[in-house]
């Protein structure tokens, strides 16, 4: 022994300060909790260090200082103690969660064994539930009739045209015929085909056959409208004589009466012009012979 004793420190817990605090002023915590407003059972939780029935800290800290200053010593002696101490419990805390995850997410794997029993049943499983999946598919098509949507044309459409584009969707695999006609069917189940159309009414039938001979036949009616281009015929010649008057000739036609009337006229006054010459002499010539007739008489 080399003389040297070992002296255990001890530090004080909160609740342990504040016990001793009250024990020499001999206040108990009901009237503390009374001049203080402070709740009885928040004083016994930091007293006893239970501080996860306590509120927030900015709270806690608030009781402190209350608590503090009604026995009339240092705050920050408490508020320093109830710092550390809440750090701990976290710290504490959370290494405890950690390991409850890690003990969680363990998996023990001595105890599997795997056999190649087990393996055999695994494959079995495997089979007979991709087995299942496949008759489950296969009944329905069995069961119902194939799928057949005709996207174009409309029923009851009138096209002025000598074609018509025919398309629409069926199942895939299935054989389609388009008035008997096999068409192509794409790995979407798409098809579309030019159908030649005569001029009235025309019924397109299509027809959906599947793998287990289940089919549907939809029909579609159209009315075609169209005709042959007429031949250009050359103009007729028309004999001038034989053709109707139009309107420039009737207007050529009265001009020309126009004239003629006029002149009609001109002759006319000429004629009496020279008739009333005429005249005037045969009466001085019937004059001049009777003078004479009458000088003879004399």
């Amino acid at each position: 022994m080399n003389g040297f004793k070992v002296k255990k420190i001890q530090s004080l817990t909160l609740g342990e300060k504040m016990r001793r605090a009250r024990s020499e002023k001999r206040i108990g915590l009901p009237e503390i909790a009374k001049n203080t407003k402070i709740q009885l059972e928040y004083l016994e939780y930091l007293e006893s260090g239970n501080y996860n029935g306590l509120p927030a800290d900015v709270y806690v800290r608030g009781f402190l200082k209350s608590f503090a200053d009604y026995l009339g010593i240092n705050e920050e002696y408490l508020i320093k103690s109830f710092n550390k101490e809440k750090s701990i419990q976290q710290n504490i805390a959370g290494n405890n969660n950690i390991k409850e995850k890690k003990k969680a997410n363990n998996i023990n794997l001595s105890r599997i064994s795997v056999t190649p029993k087990i393996i055999s049943i695994f494959f079995i499983s495997l089979f007979f539930i991709m087995l299942s999946f496949y008759l489950f598919k296969n009944l329905n098509n069995f069961v119902s009739n194939p799928e057949l949507l005709i996207m174009n044309p409309a029923a009851d459409s009138v096209i002025n045209d000598t074609k018509v584009l025919v398309k629409g969707k069926t199942d895939v695999g299935n054989d389609l015929f388009i008035n008997n006609q096999q068409v192509l069917v794409d790995d979407e189940g798409i098809f579309s085909e030019n159908i030649i159309l005569r001029e009235g009414k025309n019924v397109i039938m299509v027809k959906s056959i599947n793998q287990f001979n289940k089919e549907v036949t939809e029909s579609i009616s159209i009315e075609a409208h169209y005709s042959n281009p007429e031949e250009v015929k050359p103009p007729e010649v028309v004999n001038s004589q034989d053709a109707p008057p139009t309107e420039e000739n009737n207007q050529d036609s009265n001009s020309t009466q126009g004239v003629q009337q006029v002149e009609e006229v001109k002759a006319d006054e000429i004629k009496e012009a020279e008739g009333a010459v005429l005249g005037a002499e045969t009466i001085q010539k019937s004059e001049a012979d009777n003078k004479d007739k009458k000088k003879k008489k004399d």
